[in-house]
C-alpha cells in the first residue's frame, strides 16, 4: 500500500516538474510548494528521510485532504444548488485527492507509531 501512494506521489511530482519546465503553472511559487510536498511525501513513505520530512509530508497531505472536502462540497452540493453545472470529472478528482491525502497521513503516523 505504502508502495502505491508512494508512486502517486512520485507521478505527480514528475508532472508537476513537467509542468513547471514547460511553464504551465499559473503560480509557479505555490507550484514549487506542491512539489516539494509531493516529493517529501513519496520519501516519507519509503521510509527515507527524517522526521522534518515526515511532518512536512503530513501537512501537505493535510492541505490535499482540506482541499478535497472544500471541493466534495463545493461541486457537490453548493454549484448545483447555486445553478451551476454539475461537474463529475471535478468531483472524482477531489474524491482522489482527498483519498490520497487522507490514506497519505494514515500510512505516515502508522509509520511514525511503529518507530516509537
Amino acid at each position: 500500500m505504502k508502495i502505491l501512494f508512494s508512486l502517486i506521489h512520485f507521478f505527480m511530482f514528475g508532472i508537476g516538474c513537467i509542468q513547471l519546465i514547460l511553464g504551465n503553472m499559473p503560480y509557479p511559487v505555490v507550484g514549487i510548494l506542491l512539489l516539494i510536498g509531493y516529493f517529501c511525501s513519496g520519501l516519507s513513505l519509503f521510509s527515507i528521510g527524517g522526521k522534518m520530512l515526515k511532518w512536512i509530508a503530513i501537512f501537505t497531505n493535510a492541505i490535499f485532504l482540506i482541499i478535497g472536502i472544500l471541493g466534495l462540497v463545493y461541486l457537490g452540493i453548493i454549484s448545483p444548488l447555486t445553478g451551476g453545472t454539475f461537474d463529475t470529472v471535478g468531483l472524482i478528482g477531489c474524491v482522489i485527492i482527498g483519498l490520497v491525502g487522507g490514506f497519505t497521513i494514515k500510512l505516515l503516523k502508522i509509520q511514525m507509531l511503529k518507530a516509537k
